[in-house]
Protein backbone atom coordinates (compact mmCIF):
# COMPACT_ATOMS: atom_id res chain seq x y z
CA UNK A 1 0.00 0.00 0.00
CA UNK A 2 2.64 2.59 1.15
CA UNK A 3 4.06 2.15 -2.93
CA UNK A 4 1.10 3.06 -4.28
CA UNK A 5 0.93 -0.31 -6.42
CA UNK A 6 -2.07 -1.33 -4.26
CA UNK A 7 -4.74 0.80 -3.25
CA UNK A 8 -8.05 0.49 -1.49
CA UNK A 9 -10.67 2.88 -2.65
CA UNK A 10 -13.88 3.29 -0.30
CA UNK A 11 -17.10 3.84 -2.10
CA UNK A 12 -20.91 3.28 -1.01
CA UNK A 13 -21.49 1.96 -4.22
CA UNK A 14 -19.18 -1.20 -3.05
CA UNK A 15 -21.87 -2.00 0.05
CA UNK A 16 -24.51 -1.53 -2.26
CA UNK A 17 -26.74 -4.49 -3.69
CA UNK A 18 -26.91 -3.20 -7.01
CA UNK A 19 -25.00 -5.10 -10.25
CA UNK A 20 -21.06 -4.35 -11.05
CA UNK A 21 -22.67 -2.61 -14.52
CA UNK A 22 -24.86 0.09 -12.79
CA UNK A 23 -21.65 1.53 -10.88
CA UNK A 24 -21.71 5.07 -10.80
CA UNK A 25 -20.33 7.89 -13.78
CA UNK A 26 -17.71 8.96 -11.48
CA UNK A 27 -16.80 5.82 -10.10
CA UNK A 28 -16.67 3.68 -13.18
CA UNK A 29 -14.13 6.71 -14.76
CA UNK A 30 -11.40 6.20 -11.64
CA UNK A 31 -11.46 3.15 -11.99
CA UNK A 32 -10.76 2.95 -15.84
CA UNK A 33 -8.05 5.47 -15.55
CA UNK A 34 -6.47 4.64 -12.28
CA UNK A 35 -6.74 0.51 -11.85
CA UNK A 36 -5.26 -1.77 -13.66
CA UNK A 37 -7.17 -4.56 -11.84
CA UNK A 38 -9.67 -4.93 -9.64
CA UNK A 39 -10.68 -7.82 -6.89
CA UNK A 40 -13.61 -8.20 -5.75
CA UNK A 41 -14.45 -11.41 -3.14
CA UNK A 42 -17.33 -13.31 -1.69
CA UNK A 43 -20.24 -15.13 -3.41
CA UNK A 44 -22.56 -11.65 -3.69
CA UNK A 45 -19.86 -9.78 -5.48
CA UNK A 46 -19.53 -12.99 -8.23
CA UNK A 47 -23.06 -12.75 -8.45
CA UNK A 48 -23.64 -8.74 -9.37
CA UNK A 49 -20.23 -9.07 -11.61
CA UNK A 50 -21.89 -11.88 -13.36
CA UNK A 51 -25.84 -10.73 -12.98
CA UNK A 52 -26.89 -14.39 -11.22
CA UNK A 53 -27.56 -15.51 -14.92
CA UNK A 54 -26.98 -18.97 -15.95
CA UNK A 55 -24.65 -18.59 -18.34
CA UNK A 56 -23.05 -21.27 -20.45
CA UNK A 57 -21.06 -23.28 -18.75
CA UNK A 58 -18.26 -22.41 -22.00
CA UNK A 59 -19.27 -18.67 -21.60
CA UNK A 60 -15.73 -17.07 -21.42
CA UNK A 61 -15.72 -14.45 -18.11
CA UNK A 62 -14.39 -11.75 -20.45
CA UNK A 63 -17.62 -11.46 -22.77
CA UNK A 64 -19.70 -11.89 -19.46
CA UNK A 65 -18.21 -9.28 -17.97
CA UNK A 66 -17.09 -7.38 -20.77
CA UNK A 67 -18.81 -4.15 -19.48
CA UNK A 68 -16.09 -4.15 -16.28
CA UNK A 69 -13.97 -0.86 -17.33
CA UNK A 70 -10.68 -2.90 -16.29
CA UNK A 71 -9.72 -6.03 -15.49
CA UNK A 72 -11.49 -7.88 -12.87
CA UNK A 73 -11.08 -10.98 -10.94
CA UNK A 74 -13.55 -12.77 -8.77
CA UNK A 75 -12.89 -14.23 -5.81
CA UNK A 76 -15.41 -16.92 -4.92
Amino acid sequence: LESGKIRCVADAYWAMPYPMWAQPASLRSDLKQNSALVVVKGDANYRRVLGDRPWPFDAPFTSVASYFPTNVLCLR
